[in-house]
């Protein structure tokens, strides 16, 4: 056994007392001296060890024979937190000599205190590290110990732990004389018994599956829980409510007119104006911006499409155009006196503007106080009708012809060989005077030359005579400075009499020839005999 140290006996009991008394008395105390967290869990634990043992120390082995041995201890304690025990322990260590048969077995007994450090190491288990200070009983002497210990013990359940561990535990000499100190160290298995070796279990959704099993640790499985994904609620893909499952549209939200023969989906709407297809009149056509206050779901119609819908639309089959109306929403502006001003901006709106325009007042002709187109600024002849001349004299006065807003009278006829489209001699002074009048006149676009004929001979030969007759007009005027651009020859025949009856007189005046203004056009027959 280890050599005896200068210690009095009675002396190292009153100090042990003392010892055993602090410890006793911490421990008591400690559970209301020292604050717990939230997942501590505190109470009383027991931890024990067993196992081998091995003296270190030179003077043990080889004079007392001390070589290998066992050891078994136990250490209850109180737990303060999960990590942290404080803790009283007893136990020993033997060391049987069988080299040395005579020196007997070798034991120390030892008693003390001490702190545990234990932190959690996941859900496996915990590793622990702890250090303690005893009195050693080796035969008749006490001495001073300390050992400090490393194991990990493995979670057998919810209250036990089992696992490896190692110690070095030294056990001090008192002088000299005393020998060396005795050093050892000792192997083995730890078991632990106490409250909740493991952490509480966490259920971070509260939904009753912890978050080790959980496969949807933030979200509560609900009313409804998936039976494929422990700890999930059954899905929702478009959040309406219904689960997927039992839900017939599970990517379309059945919104606020659910479908009620299809269960998660919403009423139809084709043309998606917000109008469900049952309520729609136009289920294919959105109501937009402008919706028919009779028709729901339709867009107000525009008949023109012109842009101003048929409800404001004084016009609602003509388009309104490029240039409206200001009185008539959606009309086009119109030309009442067909003279090429609109109304919108025609002075004269019952007046043609007539061949000089007045530039003074929009859509208004010149002041003309014959009515014989020659503006009365330059009609040197004001009050009577008359016919452009290149005399500035004779300007407007009456002639061989007469202009009207439609037409230009002759105050002779044209006359033409019997039967004949060959022009007479006697005819040539009303036609320089047309011709004059026409080149002076450049307003007049195109002039019809219409021929016309008597009842004698067939209707066809008259009508062809009358063309021809016609055409030899037009062709004098042409070769006397008129563009044939502005000139076009029709026969009429006998079909349009200018006299009444088949006396001889009235025959002659049906063989005319006549000239109608066709551009510009005229407002009206009234406004041609102004």
């Amino acid at each position: 056994m280890l050599e005896p140290m200068p210690l009095p006996r009675h002396a190292a009991a009153v100090s042990f007392s003392r010892l055993l008394c602090s410890l006793a008395l911490f421990l008591s105390l400690a559970p209301t001296a020292l604050p717990t967290t939230a997942h501590a869990q505190v109470g009383f634990v027991v931890h024990g060890e067993a196992g081998g043992a091995a003296m270190l120390s030179n003077h043990q082995r080889q004079a007392l024979g001390f070589d290998n041995g066992a050891t078994a201890m136990v250490r209850p304690g109180l737990r303060i937190a999960d990590f942290f025990d404080i803790e009283l322990g007893v136990g020993a260590l033997w060391f049987p000599t069988p080299n040395l048969p005579a020196q007997g077995l070798g034991r120390i007994f030892v008693l003390g205190g001490g702190i545990r450090l234990e932190p959690m190491l996941g859900r496996v288990g915990r590793l622990f590290v702890d250090g303690h200070v005893s009195y050693a009983y080796t035969g008749d002497l006490n001495r001073l110990a300390v050992d400090a210990g490393v194991g990990f013990e493995l979670q057998a359940g919810d209250y036990v732990g089992l696992g490896p561990y190692a110690r070095y535990t030294q056990v001090f000499a008192s002088g000299p004389t005393d020998g060396s100190d005795a050093m050892m160290i000792s192997y083995g298995l730890s078991l632990s018994i106490g409250p909740s070796n493991r952490p509480a279990p966490v259920d971070s959704d509260g939904d009753g599956v912890f978050d080790d099993t959980d496969r949807c640790i933030d979200v509560p499985a609900g009313q409804h829980p998936d039976p494929t994904r422990v700890g999930c609620p059954m899905p929702d893909t478009d959040g309406d409510g219904i689960h997927d499952d039992g839900d017939v549209c599970p990517r379309e939200p059945q919104g606020q007119t659910p479908d009620p023969q299809r269960v998660g989906c919403p009423l139809l709407d084709t043309d998606h104006d917000g109008i469900v297809d049952r309520d729609d009149s136009c289920p294919r056509e959105p109501q937009g911006e402008r919706p028919d206050a009779s028709r729901p779901g339709c867009p107000q119609t525009d008949s023109d499409a012109d842009g101003v819908y048929d409800s404001d639309d004084a016009c609602p089959t003509t388009p309104v155009g490029a240039d409206a109306d200001p009185t008539r929403p959606g009309c086009p502006d119109g030309d009442d006196d067909g003279d090429g001003f609109l109304n919108a901006r025609d002075e004269c709106r019952t007046e043609h503007a007539g061949l000089h325009p007045d530039a003074n007042r929009a859509g208004c002709p010149m002041a003309d106080g014959d009515h014989d187109m020659i503006p009365d600024a330059s009609d040197a002849c004001p009050t009577q009708p008359g016919a452009p001349s290149s005399n500035p004299r004779r300007n407007g006065c009456p002639g061989l012809i007469v202009l009207h807003a439609d037409s230009i009278s002759i105050e002779r006829p044209v006359f033409f060989a019997t039967g004949r489209d060959t022009i007479l001699h006697r005819s040539t002074p009303v036609l320089t005077a047309l011709a004059e009048a026409l080149r002076l006149t450049p307003e007049i676009h195109h002039l019809v030359i219409e021929g016309h004929t008597d009842d004698v001979g067939t209707e066809e030969d008259n009508l062809e005579l009358s063309r021809r007759r016609a055409a030899s007009v037009m062709a004098w005027l042409v070769d006397h400075g008129v563009e044939a651009s502005r000139l076009d020859a029709r026969g009429m025949g006998e079909g349009s009499p200018t006299a009444e009856g088949t006396s001889e007189g009235a025959r002659e005046e049906n063989r005319s020839v006549e000239f109608r203004i066709v551009d510009p056009a005229a407002m009206s027959d009234e406004g041609a005999s102004r």
